[in-house]
């Protein structure tokens, strides 16, 4: 799921609970998705993802509003973001996750907020880009530029909201359980094979994640349709969408017992 293994699933929380369905080896798929996604909503409620998630979409807003302007290049650089008419697109991508970078303080968020979201900003980005040109390789800026101005709609940004949101939930349930499930791999293990735990990965709880965050488009896109309308969309305002946002995700994650 693109991640790097480091260490254990950690035994606090909701993911001890976790991680006793894994050694009881006989939990069925369902039951161990949604306690999966009921310990990601625990982690995804604490404060350490307030900041970024709320810098990424104010960087996303000001990359938005800056292709819309004859004077792209010279917006986008007042926002941190220096490119010129032969940058590609998936530099453009790189820059804008630099830029995202300078904007979070080890103050305001934990380093596993911070890195989560920074990783997440770039799929999201990325993806969005080659969802629409077939490939970041072989694209330029005038490109990125061309799609960065369609998500001043509403319904537009709703899509990428939504696939923001899929993909945070995801990377969270991936740096947790990914550390733990490899362990469970063996014959008589939950998994059989390393093939059988991939797939239980990509298929439960990627499927997973990316039902769960729907629920955060359609607010999305009344949102910001309605500060586009007012042509309001300042930082307190992107605070709000963004907490509030977190908090219809984290809603919509199965709790334990609901499955």
């Amino acid at each position: 799921m693109g991640h790097t293994r480091v260490g254990l699933l950690p035994n606090v929380g909701r993911w001890r609970e976790v991680m006793t369905a894994l050694g009881e080896g006989a939990t069925p798929a369902d039951e161990l998705t949604t306690l999966v996604l009921d310990a990601a909503a625990d982690t995804l409620a604490r404060n350490d993802f307030d900041q970024p998630v709320s810098a990424s979409f104010e960087l996303l807003i000001q990359m938005a509003q800056a292709a819309d302007s004859p004077d792209w290049i010279v917006r986008l650089s007042e926002v941190g973001i220096e490119v010129d008419e032969r940058t590609s697109a998936r530099r453009l991508v790189a820059r804008s996750a630099e830029a995202l970078r300078g904007r979070l303080s080890d103050e305001q968020c934990s380093f596993l907020g911070r890195e989560i979201a920074l990783r997440t900003f770039a799929e999201t980005l990325g993806s969005y880009f080659s969802a629409q040109t077939g490939s970041l390789l072989g694209s330029d800026a005038q490109t990125g530029r061309e799609w960065l101005a369609r998500l001043n709609r509403g319904d537009a940004f709703g899509r990428i909201s939504h696939q923001y949101f899929a993909l945070l939930l995801r990377r969270t349930v991936a740096y947790f359980a990914s550390r733990e499930i490899p362990r469970h791999v063996a014959q008589n293990g939950r998994f059989a094979t390393v093939t059988e735990a991939a797939a239980f990965e990509r298929e439960e709880l990627g499927a997973a994640s990316y039902d769960a965050a729907a629920v955060v488009r359609r607010f999305a896109e009344e949102w910001y349709g309605g500060r586009l309308a007012r042509r309001q969309a300042h930082l307190p305002d992107v605070r709000g969408f963004a907490a509030y946002a977190t908090r219809k995700l984290v809603g919509a994650l199965p709790a334990e017992g609901d499955a």
